[in-house]
């Protein structure tokens, strides 16, 4: 796919633009709109042409009114999508993510500048709103969520993993974005969970982010960056994830993934082979099995176990959970698979696990969470 298109420098104070995220690591590419109207479309007439054949010859049209501005889609078979929604035709304000074929913009009226859109943007609603207005609640969350991802305001946090057997810190628990955290109640059914692009960018921006703070606080140690199940559909992932493992430096990424993708064999081998090649580790979260399980994993082993918190949130107590615990971590030896404990709460818990054998361990007794990577 490529483009083309009059590129108009930054001194274009005033005018609207759409913004286009471009390889990784590198700026987005502005597009002026310094006409009108501003037409989208494969054809080479086009205002901005599109060489790409799941881009119909006119797609859409951008026009100004008294009000501001509005997109208005010209018949394209695979339709002009604004926040996530086919549209005929519609207002545009600042933040809205316009999709044209797999081709995002991000359109700015012009009228204020970045500094003053970054005091603007527009907040999810309340919890609790009526039925009959979760679409106007799901627009609003989408276009706040791709001002919030825009603008860098995405939170990011740091927990330090630690070897249980000397103390030394292994490395950091990220905490990234998580678009449940930022959607109201109304409409979580709808978007929480999904593989909606500005999710899925939201999702990488914040792994971006988090992987520039380690190298920038210069902290020995490997970042586990969380992954969803449902991004593993994603062709690009395992390239993303990679570019990452080489910013920090190879060997040094952990993909943290919930335990449940291993249900699809084919399609966890294949990424787990993916990542290998990237040389980045494999961690399979919210392990709450026994030894049967743990060998489950052996056509296609991962190189870390997380236990869930009830694994060993009462194991002085109860020795049949005790004997669950040990004979999980004897099958994941077998594997060659470390594991990591979670959620530890005192000295009592931590010596108890480093006896039965567990490796690595994470929690308010190492310390919470912060938005940069510390160590005591």
């Amino acid at each position: 796919m490529s483009t083309r298109t009059q590129v108009m420098p930054d001194s274009a104070v005033g005018a609207p633009w759409l913004e286009r995220e471009t390889t990784f690591g590198e700026p987005a590419e502005k597009i002026w709109l310094v006409q009108f109207p501003f037409t989208i479309g494969r054809q080479d007439a086009a205002d901005h042409a599109i060489n790409c054949t799941r881009v119909s010859r006119e797609h859409c049209r951008i026009t100004r009114t008294g009000k501001g501005y509005k997109i208005r889609d010209l018949g394209s078979t695979n339709g002009t999508y604004v926040n996530g929604e086919r549209i005929d035709e519609v207002p545009l304000h600042d933040g809205d993510l316009v999709s044209v074929a797999d081709m995002e913009f991000t359109f700015f009226s012009g009228e204020a500048s970045v500094e003053d859109a970054a005091t603007q943007r527009i907040a999810p609603k309340s919890a609790g709103a009526a039925e009959d207005v979760v679409g106007d609640s799901l627009v609003q969350t989408v276009r706040w969520m791709n001002e919030t991802t825009t603008q860098g305001g995405l939170q990011t946090t740091f927990q330090r993993i630690v070897s249980l057997e000397g103390g030394q810190t292994f490395g950091w628990d990220v905490v990234v974005f998580d678009p449940a955290d930022a959607i109201e109640q109304a409409a979580q059914a709808l978007l929480a969970g999904t593989d909606c692009r500005v999710t899925r960018r939201a999702r990488q921006v914040s792994r971006l982010v988090a992987i520039e703070r380690i190298a920038a606080a210069r902290v020995a140690g490997r970042a586990l960056l969380r992954v969803d199940p449902i991004e593993l559909g994603d062709h690009t992932l395992a390239t993303r994830l990679g570019k990452l493992a080489n910013l920090l430096g190879r060997g040094r990424v952990v993909v943290d993934l919930d335990e449940s993708v291993t249900h699809d064999a084919r399609q966890f081998r294949a990424f787990c082979e993916a990542m290998a090649e990237q040389d980045v580790a494999v961690s399979l979260r919210g392990f709450a099995a026994g030894r049967a399980q743990m060998a489950d994993y052996a056509d296609c082993p991962p190189q870390f176990v997380r236990f869930a918190p009830q694994m060993t949130s009462d194991l002085a107590g109860n020795s049949r959970r005790k004997k669950q615990v040990q004979a999980a971590i004897e099958a994941a030896s077998e594997l060659d698979a470390q594991i990591i404990v979670t959620n530890v709460a005192d000295d009592e818990q931590a010596e108890l696990c480093r006896e039965l054998g567990c490796h690595l361990a994470v929690g308010a007794y190492y310390g919470g969470l912060h938005p940069i990577p510390q160590v005591r």
